[in-house]
């Protein structure tokens, strides 16, 4: 599945501000869907909302986690980490 992601749609661009705190709100869960008995790993949905509620939808009662989403999050996280990482490694 493609996600159009283009600028030229989008308004009001910024960068996520304090990504490692919001990832650090999160918590990944495996888990066993009781309907297939199939396992999956992801976010509990009600958490999510909890914190970053334009991740989740709830369309009809059934409630679902926009995880093409997160991604933004998650690579602002890792360089957030990085560059302390560089910077700590800039003072031994």
């Amino acid at each position: 599945m493609t996600a159009f992601s283009s600028a030229a749609a989008k308004d009001d661009i910024v960068t996520i501000a304090n990504p490692p705190d919001l990832v650090g709100k999160l918590r990944g869960v495996s888990w066993t869907w009781k309907e297939s008995g199939e396992k999956s790993q992801g976010v509990i949905y009600e958490e999510l909302a909890a914190v970053l509620p334009e991740l989740t939808s709830n369309e009809g009662g059934a409630a679902g986690v926009k995880y093409q989403n997160l991604v933004g999050l998650l690579i602002e996280s890792i360089k957030a980490l990085k560059a302390e990482i560089d910077e700590l490694k800039g003072q031994r």
